[in-house]
């Protein structure tokens, strides 16, 4: 068995320094580990379609709807299961531990259902996100310990970050850098309410949609959010990371 872990949230909080931070980690302890630092970009497929969604003129040309780039995220998603599946199945390699940046499920009520404001257009998103999960082979994550990290930050700290980015050339812009202030914003308020919704949907006996969505945001039992408010270092939200996750030897 391995130990599987998404580490989730707006963009600029931080998942990909984690990330290579609890890699490092984990190589230092003489584990083997797989991850991954890019959603969508897990696998070739993915890659691909980053590559696609990156490209001005596909994205002036193309107006895509909603449905159609949703289902190149879960084209994404599926090929990045499959690829895990097959790696966890190598009787010539064994992996410890998989990283992986962000999980698709959850990033698209994020960055879908909850972008909306009008009540029927909720529910019809959120049907269909409950429908695509459905399709996926989710066992995967049943059968080995599966970690889900929602990192939130405040909306100053989101303010600061992206106004770095969007004045620097140190990395590579992703989808979302092209998006206004507003945008982030709101993606960062969505993720803050999936954090209610999980914890109120675990101790309140809901019943219906809304409660089957705890299974769409995490694909276990095992979640963890993690406030950012700026006082902490990297390092030590690596250490939080590790112990909520139970990594730390």
């Amino acid at each position: 068995m391995a130990k599987i872990i998404f580490l989730e949230g707006s963009d600029y909080v931080g998942k990909s320094v984690q990330l290579f931070s609890i890699a490092n980690y984990i190589a230092s302890k003489g584990k083997s580990l797989f991850f991954t630092t890019r959603s969508p970009g897990g696998s070739f497929l993915g890659l691909s379609i980053r590559n696609l969604l990156l490209d001005k003129d596909f994205n002036e040309k193309s107006k895509t709807c909603y449905l159609s780039r949703r289902l190149l995220y879960a084209a994404d998603h599926a090929q990045l299961i499959e690829e895990i599946n097959s790696k966890l199945n190598d009787k010539n390699v064994h992996y410890d531990y998989i990283l992986i940046d962000r999980y698709n499920p959850c990033s698209d009520l994020a960055y879908g259902a909850l972008m909306e404001d009008d009540p029927a257009n909720i529910t019809k998103k959120l049907k269909l996100s409950e429908s695509i999960y459905d399709s996926f082979d989710n066992s995967v994550f049943l059968n080995n310990e599966t970690h889900l990290v929602l990192m939130t930050m405040p909306e100053s700290i989101l303010e600061e970050r992206s106004n770095k980015v969007q004045s620097s050339r140190e990395r590579e812009l992703d989808v979302n850098d092209m998006k206004d202030l507003a945008f982030k914003k709101r993606i960062l308020e969505n993720y803050n309410k999936l954090v209610t919704i999980y914890k109120y949907n675990s101790v309140s006996g809901r019943k219906g949609m809304y409660r089957r969505l705890n299974r769409v945001i995490c694909p276990s039992n095992n979640f963890h959010h993690i406030f950012d408010d700026g006082s902490f270092s990297r390092e030590q939200m690596t250490e939080k990371i590790l112990e909520v996750c139970n990594i730390k030897e």
